[in-house]
This record gives structure tokens, sequence and C-alpha cells, in this order.
């Protein structure tokens, strides 16, 4: 089955936050952790979101024009693949960009298996000005590069590179040691082949569907992991703290990934919780996680040994 480009609806509307199982995901693992209701108390933090958050920026031409139209296509389609994974909050980043971007506040070393950078900042980057025009408000960006073209006959199959980036860190301090690290924390780094038919003369480019969809399935499914089951078991403790940083008892077994965000909790009754400090995984062991502190310094006071947290 195919899909045209010029018939494809736009983006779909971001996701309420349910915990609704996802079909193609293994029983074993839930597609959603049950989510306890925000409990609003005077010294804890609110958080800015319980699901983790992702912004969609597109997709660039990383083969010198020749697969343009391509990229075009998939920035214009693909949040429809996306939209039903409910394992993430969508939100429609690319068609919200900041005209002129600026180069000090982007992330400075991503770059896709070309060797592409993918958020110059230069006029009239697309990656950059949406980044920007987003990034306070997700705790992640998707962003896709066509890596490889190859088409004849009316029929192709482009290459693909997807990575989840890191967005969750101080905005404002520029002085943070651990802003740049954070900024640039690749999440998911994925590879993936997409055919299509274009009709050159008429501008109709038609993606597989099938292909598109088995890469936003493997979005999700390379994300879940083991974390999520003790995340809602409120089984994940913190063990050390130092300064900003602390340890907790889930690694690379559990499929803990670094720039994975999560909160440090406290039970607050049947099902709640308060909400103490905000953080992000920053490296992963074989048993055990380091994360660092990204809320307020008041914030820190809460995070102590022995302490609950949860995982997005």
């Amino acid at each position: 089955m195919h899909i045209r480009h010029a018939l494809l609806l736009t983006a779909a509307a971001c996701l309420p936050l349910a915990c609704n199982p996802v079909t193609f995901v293994t029983p074993t693992v839930p597609a959603t952790p049950p989510v306890p209701p925000i409990v609003e108390l005077s010294s804890g933090i609110t958080p800015s979101s319980q699901v983790y958050r992702v912004g969609f920026l597109g997709f660039i031409d990383s083969t010198g024009g020749q697969a343009s139209p391509i990229a075009a296509a998939l920035s214009d389609q693909f949040m429809t693949y996306l939209a039903p994974i409910r394992r993430f909050e969508w939100v429609d980043a690319h068609r919200k960009r900041v005209d002129k971007p600026d180069p000090n506040v982007l992330p400075l070393t991503i770059r896709d298996a070309k060797n592409v950078e993918w958020f110059s900042g230069k006029p009239g980057d697309l990656l950059s000005g949406a980044y920007l025009g987003n990034y306070r408000t997700v705790d992640g960006v998707l962003a896709g590069s066509i890596t490889a073209f190859k088409f004849s006959g009316g029929s192709g199959t482009v290459e693909v590179e997807v990575r989840l980036v890191n967005t969750a860190y101080d905005h404002d301090n520029l002085e943070d040691p651990n802003r740049k690290a954070l900024q640039n924390q690749v999440v998911l780094s994925i590879f993936h082949k997409v055919r299509f038919r274009m009709n050159v003369k008429q501008g109709i480019v038609t993606l597989e569907k099938g292909d598109v969809d088995k890469l936003a399935r493997q979005i999700q499914n390379d994300f879940v992991g083991k974390y999520d089951e003790l995340s809602a078991d409120n089984k994940l403790q913190i063990n050390e703290v130092n300064g900003r940083s602390f340890t907790f008892n889930a690694g690379s077994r559990e499929q803990v990934k670094p720039g994975l965000v999560g909160y440090v909790v406290r039970v607050a009754g049947a099902g709640a919780y308060k909400y103490l400090a905000h953080f992000v995984v920053t490296a992963v062991e074989e048993g055990t996680s380091t994360a660092v502190v990204i809320s307020a310094d008041n914030t820190l006071e809460n995070v102590q040994p022995q302490a609950t947290v949860i995982l997005k």
C-alpha cells in the first residue's frame, strides 16, 4: 500500500497521556508506565510532562540534493506514523521555527553517517530553526537525515538515519558545566531503508507505507525497556549522591539509556507522587546508572540516598 505525498494529512495534535498498550511492544514490557496523578505540594516541583515528550523536527537531505523531495515527503508525513505511538507525547516541531538560529545555544556535535552537521545555525538551516523553536518545551527532539539515494525507472530506495537528541538541560545558564554534554546527548540512533516511487515531471513522491511504519515502530521498540516496569513499581532508588550527580539501581541490563529523563519523587498516598527534582541520565553501567539534576538548586536537598526515582 502506498500513500501519496500530496494527499496526506498534516500533523496530529499532541496525544493524551493515557496508559494504553501499544500492539507492537512485547507483552512483558509496558508501552506506557502507569501515570499517577500530579500532586501539587508546596516543597515539590511541577513536572513538565509525565510521559517523555518528543518534538519531531523533520528530515534533511545529506546526498547533495538528490533526495530533497524524499526528505520533504518524510518531513510532512512521518508525524502520521509517529502519532499512534503512545509511549511518547508528540509535538510536530518542524512547523514551528526560529528565523535566525543562534549557534551559541545549539547542539554542536550531532552529525550523521555522512558527517553532515545537523545543527549549524546557518540561515535557512531547517533543523536549527525548528530546534530553537521547541527545545524548551520537550524532553528530546527527533530528526532524520537521508544519507543514501538510489533511483531508477520511477522507483528507488533511500537510507535514513534518525536520532533522538536530548533537550532536557538548564536552558538559561550558558556556563552550566553539564550543558554541553547534555545538549549533545543522543538517546537513540536508528538506521533504516525506505522505498518510494517518484513521478519527477509531476513532482509526486509516494512513500512505501510499510517501510515508514517499521521505522516509527523501531523508535518505540528501541526506547522501552525493563526500567518501565521497575519505575512503575517504585523500585528505582538512589544509591549515592555527589553534588548534582547521583547513581541509582538500574543500568544496561534493564535497558536504561543515557538521555532518559525522570524525577526524584516521594509516594504521597495511594497512586500519587510528590515530585522533588528533575534529572537526566548521563552514564549507564550494567547494574547502575548516573544522572544529573537539572532542576533548581533548591531541589538538591530532596535528592537523598534511598529516595525513589521514576523514568518518563
